[in-house]
């Protein structure tokens, strides 16, 4: 956490310092036009394979397979967008690197290592997870439509 508070007040004097630096070799408007210059582009490309990754989410939900892969990258892409949308060139530095493939995948990989979520499936096939993060019964609950009459809460 105080990682997080450290790098967020370090950045914006590290992205002003990174433009000032810039600017004295190209000039301002240079430096002006090439940062929106690099955000549009990023913002195309985010587009571009956020596209491609919304398609694989569906065809792996089409198939019935969980996107667990699939939907971090995605998350991964919505990043790498935020990031592109922050003037500076330090954080469109970062946001590229995002875009690379390969860089999601050990961005992936990290996360995964730190985040681990164990999924398990009942006989019925319905996904549920095990442990603290969520269970869910494996069968579905049919209401009642009188009030007062839920039979998964008890008499």
């Amino acid at each position: 956490m105080l990682f997080i508070v450290v790098a967020l007040l370090l950045l914006p004097i590290l992205e002003i310092a990174v433009m000032i630096q810039v600017s004295h070799w190209i000039g301002g408007w240079e430096t002006i036009a090439l940062v929106l210059a690099v955000s549009f582009f990023g913002a195309w490309m985010v587009k571009q394979q956020g596209t491609g990754q919304w398609r694989r989410i569906r065809a792996e939900l089409a198939i019935g397979r969980v996107p667990g892969p699939a939907v971090v990258d995605g998350a991964l892409l919505l990043a790498a967008g935020v990031l592109f949308l922050v003037p500076g060139f330090v954080t469109d530095l970062l946001a590229v690197l995002l875009l690379v493939p390969p860089v999601r995948a050990l961005v992936r990989e990290m996360l995964a290592r730190r985040y681990r979520v164990v999924a398990a499936v009942h006989s019925s096939g319905t996904p549920t997870a095990r442990g603290d993060v969520l269970d869910v019964d494996s069968h579905a609950h049919r209401r009642d439509s009188r009030p007062g009459t839920h039979p998964e809460l008890g008499p």
